[in-house]
C-alpha cells in the first residue's frame, strides 16, 4: 500500500458520527487505519454489533465481549468444540478479550466444526477472532475491511486440515501460523451489509494447485494488505450475498 495513513485524528465531522452507516468523504484511493479504542473504530463496531444472517445457513456474529451472554458462549462452544469461551486467547498476541473488545464469529450456528451442518462447507471455513483494527477506504466508513486475530483453535479448519469438500483445497498451514485476517464490508443500509472473507481470487478460480488464503503472520502485514488498492483483487462484490440484521438495533 503506497498511501496508507495511520492517524488518530481523521476529520472531526466523521469522528462525531453516531454510527458507521454514513456517506463518503472523497474519491482518492486512501486506506486509513483505526485501532481499537479510537473513535471511528468504536463507532463502526458499535454499528456492526449484532447477528447478521444471509438466509443460506451462514452469517456473522459480532459482539462487544462485555455484552456476550451465556447463550452466546454456548453458540461459540457449539461452533468450536475445542474452544473454552471462558478462556479465549489469540494466537499471536496472546490477548484475552476484555469487556470493551469486539469479537466476530463466522458462520453462525454451525453445529459441528468440520461436520454436517447448515453451512454448505460443513464448518470448515468458520472462525472466531478478536477485532484488532478497521481499515476505512477513501474516507467512507460505509466501506472498508475489519482486521481480526484468530483465537486459538478457532481459525478456519481448511487452513491446516484436509476437508471432505472438493471445492476447498488444503492450504498447508499449521494452526495459528497466520492468525491475522481481513473481512471486507460494504454498508448498504442500516440493516443490510455485504461482508466478504478475503481470498486470492485469481488463484481460487484457477486450476493451479496453490494456496489461495490471504491470512498474514503479523498485524502490520494484514493492515497493509487489506487495502482499497487490493479490494478488487480479493473481493467480487457482484456475487457476495448481503447479510441482514436480525432483530432491532438499539
Amino acid at each position: 500500500m503506497n498511501r496508507k495513513i495511520i492517524v488518530f485524528l481523521f476529520l472531526a465531522a466523521i469522528l462525531l458520527l453516531p454510527s458507521c452507516d454514513n456517506g463518503a468523504l472523497g474519491d482518492a484511493d486512501v486506506t486509513t487505519t483505526f485501532l481499537a479504542r479510537e473513535m471511528l473504530f468504536e463507532n463502526c463496531l458499535e454499528f456492526f454489533e449484532g447477528d447478521w444472517d444471509s438466509g443460506y445457513g451462514d452469517g456473522y456474529f459480532i459482539r462487544k465481549w462485555g455484552n456476550v451472554s451465556a447463550g452466546d458462549k454456548a453458540r461459540i462452544q457449539t461452533n468450536f468444540p475445542l474452544v473454552d469461551p471462558e478462556n479465549l486467547k489469540t494466537y499471536d498476541s496472546g490477548k484475552k478479550p476484555a469487556p470493551e473488545d469486539y469479537v466476530i464469529m463466522y458462520p453462525v450456528d454451525v453445529s459441528v466444526r468440520g461436520g454436517s451442518s447448515e453451512d454448505i462447507f460443513g464448518g470448515t471455513t468458520s472462525y472466531l477472532g478478536l477485532v484488532r483494527a478497521i481499515n476505512i477506504f477513501n474516507g467512507d466508513p460505509d466501506r472498508g475491511a475489519v482486521i481480526i486475530e484468530y483465537f486459538e483453535d478457532a481459525d478456519p479448519w481448511y487452513l491446516s486440515h484436509e476437508t471432505n469438500h472438493s471445492s476447498i483445497r488444503p492450504q498447508g498451514l499449521t494452526p495459528g501460523e497466520k492468525p491475522y485476517f481481513g473481512i471486507y464490508y460494504r454498508v448498504l443500509d442500516p440493516d443490510n451489509i455485504q461482508f466478504a472473507n478475503a481470498t486470492d481470487l485469481t488463484v481460487l478460480h484457477s486450476s493451479v494447485d496453490k494456496p489461495y488464503h490471504v491470512e498474514k503472520r503479523t498485524i502490520e502485514e494484514a493492515l497493509d494488505f487489506n487495502s482499497v488498492e487490493n479490494e478488487a483483487e480479493l473481493i467480487s462484490w457482484g456475487i457476495v450475498m448481503p447479510v441482514k440484521r436480525q432483530g432491532t438495533k438499539n
